[in-house]
């Protein structure tokens, strides 16, 4: 088979796995055979994020992180922050320019803002490696050193996701002001009664005594009612809930392990005394990609039928994932290799370009489920980018292995 053939087959597959086993979800869904209806996909959506998702990251950081890898990686988390900044404000741009409904404008910054950074790449570098002639060396030294590379990554992503992406799609900033025509009408034509009336007088009456109160002067010394008032407000701001997710809680934990020897010992290795807890997390977590896969493929039958975005606004979401965004990662990571700021290592410069091309992550799809807002236009953004991703992924793996 000549060179060009194997690159073809090398960038292509990874994609392919991962839209055969949305195959086997969307079978599994359709009306004909409904085993995989959608209680059952929003009930196995929990158990990836409680569960199956955190083992992964966990066990895949704890393993390759080190104190030494944590600084001479330093780039590689950058990188990946890089690449969501610079797509969220293009997906603003997207935005304004094809103007889609009030509803789905998150969604759409979202979509244009996380590449999928993890099991891609893995798959990828995986297939890449177990060909005998690839540029990156032997094949083991190959899949373990990009194996950790895409782990190191990860973990930057992982938080990104389950932060600012998780956020950006509550449903408090996903729906507000969205309500239907007939709650409208019924706002509009419901008249108060006498009671509604008097019970209006009291409360406003209440609520002028309670801002004469506030206006009074405060003692110097802050009382205990104002230090919880402002603990809450900080936490509110903060939302600490939403930062430390089962998923972002794993990645921290697993950043904590790696960089301490010790802790390292404990779970890491296989004379490790937790040697065994680990082998379980590993088990658990290795369900992560085929579960994430298969519920967005029967997530796709439902949104086949119709979406509330536009096509120029599913065209300018692939148009910032697979045209601008490789263009702009390519120009920052080729400027960083000449300033000889990163290791000399063509298997690290091909993983931060891969950062840059990547569909949208899939987990967009399970945010959106976990939600309950945007799961049909998320389905069809996400087959969109997918099946696209064969041709496009493809023209830049094959430049970039040319670049490397």
């Amino acid at each position: 088979m000549p060179r060009l053939g194997r690159v073809l087959v090398m960038a292509a597959l990874p994609v392919m796995k991962i839209l055969v086993m949305c195959g086997i979800g969307a079978l599994l869904a359709s009306p004909k055979i409904n085993a995989f209806p959608p209680d059952a996909r929003k009930h196995l959506n929990k158990l990836v994020v409680l569960v199956f998702a955190p083992c992964l990251i966990f066990t895949k950081l704890a393993e390759t992180v080190t104190a030494e890898k944590l600084i001479e990686w330093w780039y590689m988390p950058l990188n990946v922050l890089l690449s969501f900044a610079i797509g969220a404000c293009v997906g603003l741009v997207v935005v304004k320019l094809t103007r889609p409904p009030h509803h789905l404008e998150n969604l759409t910054i979202a979509c244009c803002s996380a590449g999928n950074t993890g099991n891609v790449p893995l798959v990828l570098i995986s297939s890449i490696c177990e060909v005998d002639d690839n540029p990156f060396g032997a094949n083991l030294s190959c899949s373990l050193n990009g194996q950790a590379y895409v782990s190191f990554g990860m973990w930057m992503a992982t938080l990104l996701i389950w932060t600012f992406i998780y956020t950006l799609l509550m449903p408090n900033k996903f729906n507000n002001q969205h309500l239907s025509s007939k709650d409208v009408k019924r706002v509009q034509f419901q008249t108060p009664n006498a009671n509604d009336i008097r019970l209006i007088k009291t409360s406003n009456k209440m609520d002028e005594e309670n801002t004469e109160r506030s206006s009074l002067p405060m003692n110097t010394t802050p009382s205990l009612a104002s230090l919880q008032s402002i603990g809450t407000k900080i936490s509110t701001t903060l939302n600490f809930q939403q930062i430390f997710t089962p998923p972002t809680t794993a990645a921290f934990l697993a950043l904590i392990v790696g960089g301490c020897v010790p802790l390292k010992s404990i779970f890491i290795g296989s004379h490790a005394p937790l040697h065994f807890l680990t082998d379980c997390f590993a088990i658990l977590g290795d369900a992560t990609i085929p579960c994430m896969n298969l519920i967005l493929g029967g997530n796709l039958i439902s949104g086949i039928h119709g979406s509330g975005l536009q096509p120029k606004t599913t065209i300018g979401i692939l148009c910032t994932r697979f045209f601008i965004l490789p263009l702009i990662g390519c120009g920052l990571v080729f400027i960083v290799i000449n300033l000889k700021l990163i290791p000399d290592d063509p298997l690290f410069h091909f993983v931060l370009l891969l950062q840059f091309c990547m569909p949208t992550a899939i987990n967009i799809g399970t945010i959106a489920q976990l939600h309950e807002n945007g799961e049909l236009e998320t389905s069809m953004i996400l087959f969109w980018s997918y099946t696209s991703s064969v041709v496009f992924l493809t023209v830049w793996i094959i430049f970039f292995l040319a670049k490397v």
